[in-house]
C-alpha cells in the first residue's frame, strides 16, 4: 500500500509506526505548522528516516501540492490528530479513500475536545476509525471502541486513555484495512444522532457564575472536565479577576489509614 498521512500529536506518530510496521510505504506526511504541531520534530525525523516527501498541512490549498499529491500515486490517505479539514478535492485524489482516527465513540462527540464533552455530557466515549468525507468526523464508521469514563477521570486523564485507546484500535484495525480489496464495508452514521462540538463552544461552560445555583455533579463535571495541566479551564470572576479552577480526585483505598 503507498499511503499518505496527515498526522499530528502522539497518536499522529504513533499511526506512523504502526503503518511501517505492517510493511506499507508511506510516501508523504503531510504535517502541521511548528507553531500549533506537537512532536513536531519526531514526526519530521520519522519521515525524513523513510524517505517520506513532508508537506505543511497549510500547502494543501495549492495546485502544486495536489499535483504533488496525485503523482505520488497513493493508495489510501491516514489522518490522525490532524487539525485541518480536508476538502473533496484532496480526498477525491485517492482511489480507497481516507481514514481518520477519533478520539471519541461516534456518532458522539464529533468535532473538538470528546474527552471534555463526554464527561459534560455523559456521553460514550472511546476511538473510531471512519473514512472521511466533506463533513466534520462524519464519514461511515470501520471500526471503534469504547472505554469507560471513571469518577477520578479529570479531561486529562480521560485524554491520555483516548489516544491509548486509538493506538490500540488503529494497530488491530490497519491491517485489516491494508489487506482489504477496495473500501472496507463501513456502517453509515445517522447524522441527527450523536453530539457535534467545536472548539469555542467551551467557552459556554467556562465560567462557573459563584451567584448561580448548580446542580453538584454538573458543577464537579464541568470543572474536573476542564482540568488538564497547562491549560486554563474553568473559573469564577472576583473584583473583576478571573480565578480558574484545578481539581484533583483521589479514589479511597479501602485500608488505608491515611
Amino acid at each position: 500500500m503507498r499511503v499518505v498521512t496527515f498526522v499530528n500529536n502522539t497518536v499522529g506518530l504513533e499511526t506512523l509506526r504502526a503503518i511501517q510496521r505492517n510493511g506499507d510505504t508511506i510516501v508523504a506526511v503531510v504535517v502541521h505548522p511548528f507553531k500549533s504541531a506537537t512532536l513536531h520534530r519526531e514526526i519530521l525525523d520519522f519521515a525524513a528516516d523513510n524517505n517520506s516527501a513532508i508537506i505543511e498541512a497549510t500547502a494543501l490549498a495549492d495546485g502544486s501540492t495536489i499535483r504533488q499529491l496525485v503523482d505520488l500515486a497513493p493508495d489510501i490517505g491516514v489522518s490522525a490528530f490532524f487539525g485541518y479539514i480536508l476538502r473533496s478535492e484532496i480526498i477525491d485524489i485517492f482511489k480507497r479513500g481516507i481514514i481518520n482516527v477519533h478520539p471519541s465513540f461516534l456518532p458522539y462527540n464529533r468535532g473538538s475536545y470528546p474527552n471534555v464533552w463526554s464527561i459534560v455530557d455523559g456521553t460514550p466515549t472511546g476511538a473510531t476509525i471512519h473514512y472521511i468525507d466533506e463533513g466534520i468526523d462524519t464519514g461511515a464508521i470501520i471500526d471503534q471502541s469504547q472505554i469507560e469514563i471513571t469518577p477520578e477521570d479529570t479531561g486529562e486523564s480521560l485524554y491520555v486513555r483516548l489516544e491509548s485507546a486509538c493506538n490500540e484500535l488503529f494497530s488491530k484495525t490497519w491491517p485489516k484495512i491494508s489487506q482489504a480489496d477496495g473500501v472496507l464495508p463501513a456502517s453509515t452514521q445517522q447524522l441527527a444522532d450523536g453530539t457535534t462540538h467545536r472548539i469555542k463552544d467551551t467557552e459556554q461552560i467556562d465560567r462557573i457564575d459563584i451567584d448561580a445555583q448548580y446542580k453538584a455533579s454538573d458543577l464537579l463535571n464541568v470543572i474536573r472536565s476542564r482540568t488538564f495541566t497547562g491549560y486554563h479551564g474553568a473559573y469564577f470572576e472576583s473584583g473583576g479577576t478571573k480565578y480558574f479552577l484545578q481539581i484533583k480526585i483521589e479514589k479511597e483505598h479501602i485500608g488505608d489509614d491515611n
